[in-house]
């Protein structure tokens, strides 16, 4: 039972109190001068704190596997011995006593501020190393938020059609880079039907404009946009699978999450089959570089040692949309902490590239 173990504990307090009275007695009774029961009550604490708090806890801890198997079947008859007692004192204390403290056998329930004090608590004793308790937290902070939040937007997502060969599949994978792409029945996403898994269509040993992909699509979960991240990974984690649609109130697709995404909130960001340290950063020459739109603003400050943006962006091409007061044209410029930014390429109202130039310093 729930409590047994802590019943056989308290036991032993109560039997202590139950005897300390009677040795007191019997001292007293030979002197009953004040000073006699003075002397007693120091005596009787040195030796409790000694014997029955001290001691027994200093070992409990420098040895608490041997402690517990040598004291565990102690334990275990003493409290069979008195479960009589203590079950009909737990029996009387929750028929009558429930009204006003609760029922004791309920379960208790453990506050997320509980949590996080006993993780403190145990990276501050050495227990819980602080990466260990950094995940902990993450778990409590993005548990119950909603994957819309991490997931790719449909404008991001890239996806197949059908009908569409083996060959044909392989070149857009080799060109695009990226790992998993769900399939549609049509030129919309809408239509997404299943996904497929590019580590299957390049170990494939068929190159075929004839061939089709259909024996390699699988089938795909949909998930409400609501869905939390916990309950997300679960899903995931049941179904064994590491990709999902993420469907509106209407069922259209808003956009697609990954087993990668939904770790990455716990663990931080987690490398993917060809993911790399500011991938989306490639140097042109001396004192220039290629940078993608959508690359990370905090990988691209890290990389030439900015300091961090007050603006509310999360990509360089909304940090240059933040110095624009209109859509920007290819080739329109700004400066930015002594680095000129020329827009490379645009496509559907969307920076997709600029070129980054360290400005000579005068």
């Amino acid at each position: 039972k729930k409590f047994s173990l802590l019943k056989s504990l308290l036991e032993k307090n109560f039997h202590q109190d139950l005897t300390k009275p009677n040795i007191e007695g019997r001292f007293s009774n030979h002197d009953e001068t004040e000073s006699s029961k003075n002397k007693f009550i120091i005596v009787a604490a040195m030796l409790v704190l000694i014997f029955g708090e001290v001691t027994p806890k200093t070992i409990a801890t420098r040895k608490p596997v041997e402690f517990i198997s040598r004291t565990s079947i102690l334990i275990d008859y003493l409290s069979r011995i008195f479960a009589p007692f203590t079950n009909l004192i737990t029996g009387s204390i929750n028929k009558y006593g429930t009204k006003n403290i609760g029922d004791m056998d309920g379960d208790n329930e453990i506050t997320e501020a509980d949590i996080q004090a006993l993780t403190a608590l145990g990276e501050q004793e050495g227990q819980i190393l602080p990466a260990e308790r950094e995940i902990i937290d993450s778990l409590l902070e993005f548990s119950d938020r909603p994957i819309k939040e991490i997931m790719t937007p449909r404008v991001d997502v890239l996806f197949l059609s059908t009908p569409l060969s083996i060959k044909a599949a392989r070149s857009i994978v080799n060109e695009k880079r990226i790992s998993r792409m769900p399939v549609s029945k049509s030129e919309s996403l809408d239509d997404t039907y299943g996904v497929v898994y590019v580590k299957d269509l390049l170990n494939l040993k068929v190159d075929s404009d004839t061939i089709e992909i259909e024996n390699l699509v699988k089938d795909v979960i949909y998930l409400p946009e609501y869905t939390t991240v916990l309950s997300a990974l679960n899903i995931l984690r049941e179904n064994k699978s590491s990709f999902a649609c993420v469907i509106d109130e209407n069922g259209g697709i808003e956009g697609v999450i990954t087993i990668k995404d939904v770790l990455s909130e716990f663990v931080g960001d987690l490398p993917d089959e060809h993911d790399q340290r500011f991938l989306g950063i490639r140097r042109l020459g001396p004192g220039q570089w290629r940078i993608d739109g959508k690359t990370d603003i905090d990988d691209f400050e890290e990389f030439f040692g900015l300091k961090p943006n007050e603006k509310d962006v999360a990509t360089v091409g909304g940090l240059f949309l933040s110095h624009s007061e209109q859509l920007p044209s290819e080739g329109e410029k700004i400066t930015i902490d002594g680095l000129e930014v020329t827009v490379l390429e645009i496509d559907n109202r969307r920076i997709e590239s600029v070129v980054v130039k360290k400005i000579a310093k005068k």
